[in-house]
Formats: C-alpha cells, sequence, structure tokens
C-alpha cells in the first residue's frame, strides 16, 4: 500500500494498516469469506509433509504475475524455508 496520509506531519513517525473484517453480530470470518468466490491463488497453494505451505510451480505467475519470466522461475523454484531445507526428507 502507498499513501501520503502523514506527508508534511510533522507530529507523524509512522502509520500502521489493519487489514481486517468487519462482521456482522454473530457472524464468523469463514461465514464472511464464504460469500465470495475463492481467489487465484488459492488454487496454487500446497502443502508438503512438513506442513509447509509453497505456491505450486506451474501456477506461480498467478502470485507473480508481474514478475519477469526469468527471475518468476528462480522465485518458483527456490521458495522453501531454512528450516525445511536443514531437515533430512
Amino acid at each position: 500500500m502507498v499513501s501520503a496520509a502523514a506527508r508534511g506531519g510533522a507530529n507523524v513517525k509512522a502509520l500502521v494498516f489493519v487489514a481486517a473484517f468487519g462482521l456482522d453480530e454473530g457472524e464468523t470470518a469463514n461465514g464472511a469469506g464464504g460469500k465470495f468466490s475463492a481467489p487465484p491463488l488459492s488454487t496454487a497453494i500446497k502443502q508438503d509433509s512438513f506442513g509447509f505451505l509453497t505456491v505450486d510451480r506451474t501456477k506461480f505467475d498467478i502470485f507473480a504475475s508481474d514478475v519477469p519470466a526469468a527471475e518468476r522461475n528462480v522465485l518458483a523454484a527456490t521458495q522453501r524455508s531454512e528450516w525445511r531445507r536443514s531437515r533430512p526428507r
């Protein structure tokens, strides 16, 4: 997010942006989310045997469509945590 909300405000040190659901009384976050179709990225998320989530390499363009293809391929191939790399499979 880009904002000019604090521009010129000498007494403003930082801005915090919070994402949240505005739920009706008795409504749950899952219930509110169920009103909408699933985002495209949800079809590309995979869980490995360690429980880590990654983006399917063949669908990585959904996640990083604005990144040049060569760089996107590197990102797709190297998306893993250091913890997982250090553990035997």
